[in-house]
């Protein structure tokens, strides 16, 4: 019987496992980063795209036109999707504690977007560092189904 136990203590030990340690992790960031992802958003739905871009990491000065074709884009989307409703953070990666990647779909009128986050934190204000959109969610989907076990 103290065998028995033993073995009970081990295999169900009070440390937490390492998949539980990462599902925490990646509920901090996104806890962390939620607040950062809503001030983007919220800029987009209130039609403030030049504010916007203005925290991405494709700043005017340093690529013209980059920049004028993600404004344009933006913009555009506006008419395809409609009002900006609100958002969820669907998926996220961890690539160190200083990188993490966001996938946030947000709600529109007409259909949902999704857009991708690149965050780093290089001391201690998380900035953006890769930004895309997309239209077309069948290739995430697919990507989070192929990860599923």
């Amino acid at each position: 019987m103290v065998v028995t136990l033993c073995l009970l203590r081990t295999w169900h030990g009070n440390e937490p496992t390492a998949s539980a340690q990462t599902a925490r992790a990646a509920d901090a960031v996104r806890t962390d980063l939620r607040p950062k992802v809503e001030e983007l958003l919220t800029l987009y739905g209130q039609g403030k795209i030049d504010e916007l871009l203005q925290r991405m990491p494709v700043a005017p000065a340093e690529n013209r036109d980059e920049f004028e074709n993600l404004r344009r884009d933006l913009i555009g989307l506006t008419s395809i999707a409609g009002r900006y409703l609100g958002f969820d953070i669907v998926a996220s990666e961890t690539l160190s504690d200083r990188y993490h990647e966001i996938y946030v779909l947000a709600y529109f009128e007409n259909k949902p977007i999704l857009f991708e986050f690149g965050f780093y934190r290089p001391a201690e204000i998380w900035q953006v560092q890769r930004f895309k959109v997309k239209t077309d969610l069948g290739p995430f989907l697919d990507t989070l189904l192929a990860r599923k076990p």
